[in-house]
């Protein structure tokens, strides 16, 4: 075994260690088989000269040395040559004579040939020529003699000029001809070599090679390059050095390139791209010096495909690997920013992770040279991390929900989506390319990626480009999990890097950006500050230990207490800014509130300085933003749980409550003169609002504090300042563009998750198609009004007396009553995008405000409760008590009894034809249904507490109640008994209770108004197939509830209801539709015949399940199953025509023509389970099927078969020909 030399080793030792390594080869070589290839060959050659120079013991090298196997025969003794021998040439100098180069021989001579070859062959030529027979003995003799000895060789070779010499020319080339084609290819291939070295003999022609060169190739060699397609001539060309020969075969690459061939519009093509990554046009007239010509399939087309990039980026050449992987980077960050949504037919990420990207960068991170380092950082970088995402989710800092983090981890893969037999594997069971496609940060993870870059920041410290790839490949992995952030905080030595080297106390003043520099060691950065404040807002436990073991706020205090203006750091205005927010992030757990006290007299300065000088006028951005994260800072310090308020700093937050609410109606009022105002400063006016009701409702609450006088300031800005902006324009054109700038209402097809790979999701803060999210484009108003709608839901229930003039200007509003229609139509499509739950919290503000109006129309009623309905399936889990609210105002409030009655009035469902009591009954009992669904969904209990171990959600909406989730007590019945089912080993006193009778009940009742009332409702949440499908769950529970009276004739209304509503919108059943949590609706309509026949007892309305899927339009596979395989249910489905709800024209028409289940349906017939009194419909259904076909079927032998079956049988049967 041999060993890497190691430190201190001397030459003695190595000489040692190389012969001990030569002995072993030796060993091994003899071991071998004797007939070795021809590769072994060459590689005992590159040994041995290896030996020659790294070991020059003769002895060694001749022990050592081997004799090919495929060269191994009789061992012949040479005879000596009898060559006579010549001394040397005298000279009178006494030295031999100095060799001459003879200047006429580099002129007018193209041939390859050395100056000496030159000089020897024109030597040769001015010798005696030899003839043709002692030119063959040149070569061949001498190879006889060598096998066959001197005396043998010359007898053959005297016999073989003799045959030659009675041959013809023509004989001779036949011969040589059959001699080749006889000849083992590699044979022949080493003569051919072998002559080529030595150079053809005198007068004989040299072997030509077996195959061919191409055509274009020996054009290219043979003819020259015309002068005008060179880049430069070629007399200035022989100035150059190593130039003064032209050779053609290495100046064909440097011709003019032919142009790109031509493409039909649409015609699909390799994309390719420069070095910045920006996609090439497929006729790009781009210059050669710009080196993106190469030699690869298509030489004239320019630009790189990402086959050719993937194949550079594994390069052993360093320079090549590091360009490749750069150009990738490139191409990863312009398709994060949609560049590339509309050009090509597959996303590009998804495509580069899938053909393992990740494993690629990761192997270079862990290069030795520095650059293929930096290179791999930043691809990694775009990779994992989406820039736009993390712009955006800065620019919602300081909103309602901003400083709640997205958990970008993997979904679950739901269960109605895994095949058939499929069962889930455990995470440590995938490999590592399974798991990257699964989720690629636990991939990442897995590789031990967070190591290596606490071994590059601690060790290698990388330049400053680098460090911020890796701080941002950090931040992307604490976004995934609560558990990959505890990855990074827990990883031994990276956070006291981090901190002590970017998050010093002490720094150099500096005015250039972090990037520019030299080093960004011993300067604070914004980025380490965002990574602490993302891993604090996955853990509580993290926070904690930032601030009790790594002493975090002693440095932001510190970054705090300076000048905004005068800090001297790099990124000094978003280190401000990220600093007060992480502040903020503890304060969410309850933390920091001491150092918030202690930090009171600085805060105290900076509040004043802003209440004093910052405006909505201010040019720029940085001091509103600055004045919104010190507001916000205060809120939250509100915001913190009671028993903590004897902590905070009372004097200081009681002293400044009034000039806030003084300042924030001073912002108000010069929002109301229609100045241009951006992003920032609507952000400023909504957290003014927000800070200046959260101080009236704690302040209220402690000693010392006149309420009445609170009162009366809030009072006052209701009226002099909120109320009059809701009148000026400047709030109509907010409220005119909340459609433009809605995400809630953007269509799902332009969500930007389309383009992320399945194991690596985003925000989509960029929408298909290269645009920024609606919500926070530049003039987008949103947060500013939703702070200013839930500001007036406050004054509404404290000052009463400002109702009407608040209703007045907000619900009149034309752009609000547009936003409130789009949302009723249209639904919630963007209620799944991250960005839109502040655009949910406001539309039920809006519809709260609503409901405590008095003069609304029916027409506005209407749109509010349909609103309501498409609003509540899409409020979150810790929202919840929206939910409440919505369920007490506009779904189930006291006055929609009437709004339900007159819309019977106006469908005219009074009258004695159409009267339906149970609809006037279920609408009189609103009051009982909407407590029924509070309780099915545990909401009158209230908000539960939580712990508030973490303050990041989960990006991808988990909204509490699904879409149909009226029909979800009956879903939960069926749940109940098929969970029922599974379990086993329990005692008796281990059952399951009972189903709740009262909550299918009052489902049912709100079903039955849905669906007479309001189909279209019931249509967006679910199609009939699958409403059919919900109410179908009835007759699969326990006790056999649907013989109960109150349920069944109310499931008998809904279905009445639903196939009138199916046919009246032309929604036809599917029963081949994917139905929301069904795997399909075949295992359902099996399990409901096989319940139909084991508990049914007849019953009319079950019997109406079983046969809706029997009609002729319909798939035969159902009737198969009836009449065939469960053939004895025939026998209990009983249900009499007249009571039939469905038209029995839909069982009769058109024509059976499948020819085995004719078969089945004369088959039952004779058997005598079908008959006219105990299974009227299917009697008629099948006789009538057989009697047409026998007279219009298109197999008349089938049709005469079936005849005779039917006159064969009884006579009831053959009465049926007649």
């Amino acid at each position: 075994m041999s060993f890497r030399p190691k430190v201190g080793e001397t030459d003695e030792d190595l000489i040692r260690q190389n012969a001990e390594f030569l002995k072993n080869v030796k060993r091994k070589v003899e071991e071998t088989d004797k007939a070795a290839l021809e590769g072994d060959l060459k590689k005992q050659k590159a040994q041995e000269c290896g030996t020659d120079c790294i070991f020059n013991d003769p002895e060694v090298i001749l022990n050592s040395a081997r004799v090919p196997g495929i060269m191994l025969s009789d061992i012949v003794e040479r005879t000596p040559s009898a060559k006579p021998f010549r001394p040397p040439v005298a000279t009178t100098s006494g030295f031999p004579v100095v060799f001459k180069r003879d200047k006429l021989l580099s002129q007018g001579d193209t041939k390859k040939l050395s100056i000496f070859a030159k000089m020897h062959q024109r030597k040769s030529q001015q010798g005696v020529s030899l003839s043709a027979s002692e030119e063959i003995n040149l070569g061949a003799q001498t190879a006889i003699k060598n096998v066959f000895g001197p005396s043998e060789a010359q007898k053959i070779h005297e016999e073989s000029l003799q045959k030659l010499s009675q041959l013809s020319e023509e004989q001779i080339l036949e011969e040589r001809k059959r001699l080749l084609a006889s000849l083992n290819p590699e044979t022949l291939k080493f003569f051919t070599n072998r002559q080529k070295g030595k150079g053809a003999g005198i007068g004989e022609e040299p072997l030509k090679p077996t195959q061919a060169q191409p055509k274009e190739e020996k054009m290219l060699e043979d003819q020259p390059i015309p002068e005008e397609d060179l880049p430069i001539p070629i007399e200035e060309a022989k100035k150059w050095l190593h130039m003064d020969v032209v050779e053609n075969e290495k100046l064909k690459w440097m011709k003019k390139l032919p142009a790109p061939k031509p493409l039909a519009p649409g015609d699909p093509h390799p994309a390719r791209f420069d070095f910045e990554g920006n996609l090439m046009p497929v006729n790009a007239d781009v210059p050669e010096t710009k080196a993106l010509h190469h030699h690869g399939e298509e030489p004239e087309r320019a630009g790189y495909t990402l086959e050719e990039l993937l194949l550079f980026s594994r390069s052993s050449v360093m320079q090549q690997r590091a360009i490749g992987v750069s150009t990738i980077a490139n191409i990863l960050r312009l398709a994060k920013e949609g560049r590339f949504d509309l050009c090509l037919e597959e996303s590009i990420i998804p495509q580069l992770v899938s053909a393992g990207l990740f494993a690629v960068l990761r192997f270079s991170l862990d290069d030795a040279v520095m650059m293929v380092v930096q290179a791999a950082a930043e691809a990694l970088n775009y990779l994992l991390a989406s820039e736009p995402d993390e712009v955006c989710l800065s620019l919602m800092l300081g909103t309602t929900f901003g400083l709640q983090q997205p958990i970008l981890a993997c979904p679950p893969e739901p269960e109605e989506e895994k095949e058939k037999g499929q069962t889930s594997i455990e995470e440590g069971e995938l490999r590592d390319h399974e798991l990257l496609q699964l989720d690629v940060i636990k991939g990442a993870l897995r590789t031990d990626l967070v190591p290596r870059i606490r071994y590059l920041l601690e060790i290698i410290k990388p330049g400053p480009k680098t460090t911020l790839s890796l701080i941002e490949i950090l931040i992307r992995i604490a976004r995934h999990s609560r558990e990959s952030a505890l990855a990074i905080g827990r990883c031994p030595g990276l956070m006291q890097t981090i901190i002590s080297q970017f998050l010093p106390l002490n720094w150099e003043s500096t005015t250039k950006k972090p990037a520019d520099m030299e080093s960004v060691r011993g300067v604070p950065l914004a980025r380490a500050v965002r990574l602490i404040r993302i891993i604090s807002a996955q853990s509580k436990a993290m926070s904690l230990d930032f601030i009790n073991k790594f002493n975090i706020m002693t440095p932001i205090m510190a970054y705090l207490a300076s000048e905004p203006g005068e800090t001297g750091i790099p990124d000094g205005p978003a280190i401000l800014i990220e600093s007060f927010y992480l502040w903020q992030t503890f304060l969410a757990y309850d933390l920091g509130i001491n150092e918030f006290s202690s930090f009171s007299p600085v805060y105290g300065q900076l509040l004043s300085f802003h209440l004093t000088n910052t405006n909505l006028r201010t040019e720029g951005s940085f001091y509103q933003e600055h004045a919104t994260a010190i507001l916000t800072l205060l809120s939250a310090a509100l915001n913190v749980n009671r028993m903590h308020h004897d902590k905070l700093p009372r004097e200081l937050l009681i002293q400044v409550g009034p000039p806030i609410v003084k300042t924030t109606a001073s912002w108000i009022t010069q929002a109301a003169e229609n100045l241009p105002m951006n992003f920032s400063d609507c952000k400023l006016v909504g957290a003014a609002l927000s800070v200046s009701k959260q101080l009236f409702l704690v302040l209220q609450y402690w000693d010392g504090v006149d309420t009445m006088s609170w009162m009366s300031l809030v009072q006052n800005v209701t009226n002099s300042s909120v109320i009059p902006f809701i009148s000026s324009k400047t709030f109509e054109s907010w409220t005119n563009s909340m459609l433009e700038h809605s995400s809630l209402l953007d269509s799902e097809s332009t969500s930007g998750r389309k383009r992320d790979p399945k194991g690596l999701p985003s925000t989509g803060s960029v929408t298909y198609g290269q645009r920024i999210t609606s919500i926070l484009q530049p003039g987008s108003p949103s947060f500013a009004v939703q702070s200013i709608i839930a500001f007036l839901n406050f004054t509404v229930d404290k000052f009463p007396m400002y109702k009407q003039a608040i209703f007045d200007a907000l619900l009149k509003s034309k752009g609000v009553q547009s936003y409130i229609n789009k949302i009723a139509i249209n639904g919630c499509p963007g209620f799944d995008h991250w960005f839109s739950r502040t655009e949910i919290h406001l539309s039920a503000d809006l519809l709260n405000i609503a409901t405590k109006s008095e003069n609304l129309d029916s027409d506005h009623q209407w749109q509010c409760h349909r609103a309501a309905m498409n609003l509540i399936s899409c409020i979150r889990i810790e929202d919840r008590s929206l939910i409440t609210q919505l369920f007490n105002t506009w779904i189930f409030y006291n006055n929609q009894e009437e709004t339900f009655l007159s819309l019977m009035q106006k469908l005219n469902l009074q009258d004695n034809n159409t009267k339906s009591p149970l609809l006037e009954i279920a609408i009189n009992e609103l009051p009982m249904i909407r407590d029924a669904f509070l309780v099915a969904f545990k909401l009158n209990f209230g908000t539960p507490i939580s712990s508030k171990n973490t303050i990041s959600l989960p990006a991808e909406n988990d909204s509490l109640l699904p879409v149909d989730w009226p029909f979800l007590p009956l879903v939960k019945v069926v749940g109940h008994v098929q969970e029922e089912k599974k379990v086993e080993n329990k005692t008796s006193a281990e059952e399951h209770p009972p189903a709740d009778l009262s909550e299918v009940f009052r489902s049912l009742q709100w079903i039955f108004i849905l669906e007479t009332l309001e189909p279209q409702v019931l249509n967006k949440m679910l199609s009939p197939t699958a409403r059919l499908c919900r109410l179908a769950c009835v007759f699969l529970a326990e006790n056999c509830i649907f013989l109960e009276k109150n349920i069944s004739d109310l499931l008998k209304e809904i279905v009445g209801a639903l196939l009138k509503n199916q046919s009246l919108c032309g929604q036809d059943f599917d029963f081949d539709e994917k139905i929301p949590g069904l795997k399909d609706f075949w295992d359902l309509y099996v399990q409901l015949v096989q319940q139909y026949s084991a508990e049914s007892y007849g019953d009319k309305l079950f019997a109406h399940f079983i046969l809706i899927p029997l009609q002729q339009r319909f798939s035969v596979s159902f009737k198969n199953l009836i009449w065939g395989e469960l053939v004895e249910i025939v026998r209990f489905l009983s249900l009499p025509i007249e009571e039939l709800m469905i038209p029995i024209e839909n069982f009769l028409e058109p024509l059976e023509t499948n020819v085995a289940l004719l078969e089945l349906y004369l088959k039952t017939l004779r058997s005598g389970l079908v008959k006219p009194s105990w299974s009227p419909l299917l009697y008629k259904l099948s006789t009538h099927q057989i009697v047409q076909y026998i007279k219009q079927g298109e197999d008349r032998q089938f049709a005469a078969k079936l005849k005779f079956g039917l006159t064969s049988g009884s006579n009831e049967l053959s009465s049926l020909i007649d």
